[in-house]
């Protein structure tokens, strides 16, 4: 593979060297791009997967070192605070309500597992809706403040290897998780493993092939710019490498949404112009979501987010 050389330092911390694509382990690789730390003023390097299409860091940080990093912080949940309310309607809007009308079942009879709760705003829309809910997160500091700060869902620190919970799960989610994990596959199959015959899988990741990030390419700020995140995204999606994982892992997708996240845009706006976003404002501003979430619909390609509803495969069903 023919590399050139990077504008500035290595980062000393990727030491995980890969010779085939994580998502489908196709050695069909090439170099794509320099791509800087957002935070350390040093340099990674991205490869493409000739075959799927995956974007992914090569060498990468162990993810045993990032896990730890997300142990370790403190007080991380403040960050989350100010637009609660704001982000408990989006994901009700655009993952909790799509999710209740795929699954089509009661959501009194179903038991939803949430990974990567954060502070536990999707977990909150659907018990709204009467869902019997669960959370998980690596950081400490976020499930504290949900035990702390809501009712009648269980959280705890923990992973899929060690669960807390007693399976299997109606949905599982993963909002904003799957792009931070170096080795996707044997993540999904955990999650085979915990999901009802007749359950749904919910991942939503950043698309790589989004509308801003093709418009950012063209202006040559890439590799400076916030669409990759080379420190905590190992791996870059878009739908062509998601359903390829999801096959490779025993799901079968049964509807892949983009969003072009209009609303997304709006709260950045709204968080500049009030940073401190009382309750009544984020109120306030998730009434104005209704009024403007359907343009999200009206462009189905290039959305920032891609957001995939998939089932266990028939023939791969216990």
């Amino acid at each position: 593979m023919n590399i050139p050389q990077p504008p500035g330092t290595p980062d000393p911390r990727a030491t995980d060297s890969l010779d085939a694509c994580p998502v489908c382990s196709s050695q069909r690789i090439t170099f794509l791009l320099w791509g800087k730390s957002r935070y350390e003023g040093t340099w990674f390097r991205y490869d493409l997967c000739d075959d799927c299409e995956a974007i992914f860091v090569n060498p990468r940080i162990p993810e045993v070192n990032l896990t730890e990093a997300l142990g370790g912080r403190q007080h991380s949940y403040v960050k989350y605070l100010p637009t609660r309310e704001y982000d408990r309607y989006e994901a009700d809007l655009n993952l909790v309500g799509p999710t209740l009308k795929l699954h089509r079942g009661n959501p009194s009879n179903l038991r939803w597992l949430d990974i990567g709760c954060g502070i536990g705003n999707l977990l909150e829309a659907a018990k709204s809706r009467g869902c019997k809910c669960y959370g998980l997160d690596a950081d400490a500091s976020l499930i504290g403040w949900a035990k702390e700060n809501t009712t009648g869902t269980q959280f705890a620190t923990a992973t899929l290897d060690a669960l807390p919970f007693d399976p299997p799960f109606d949905i599982i989610s993963a909002d904003n998780v799957l792009e931070h994990i170096n080795n996707p596959q044997p993540f999904l199959m955990s999650i085979h493993e915990i999901l009802a015959q007749d359950g749904l899988l919910v991942i939503r990741v950043p698309n790589y092939n989004s509308l801003p990030r093709h418009l950012i390419s063209l202006v040559g700020r890439l590799p400076t710019s916030f669409v990759i995140d080379p420190d905590a995204h190992p791996l870059n999606y878009s739908a062509s490498p998601l359903r390829k994982l999801f096959e490779e892992t025993g799901f079968e997708p049964i509807r892949i949404m983009e969003h072009l996240m209009v609303s997304y845009g709006a709260r950045r706006i709204f968080n500049h112009l009030n940073p401190k976003w009382s309750i009544p404002t984020q109120r306030g501003a998730a009434k104005i979501l209704r009024g403007i979430g359907w343009i999200d619909r009206l462009i189905p390609k290039g959305g920032l987010n891609v957001t995939v509803f998939a089932r266990v495969r028939r023939d791969d069903r216990r």
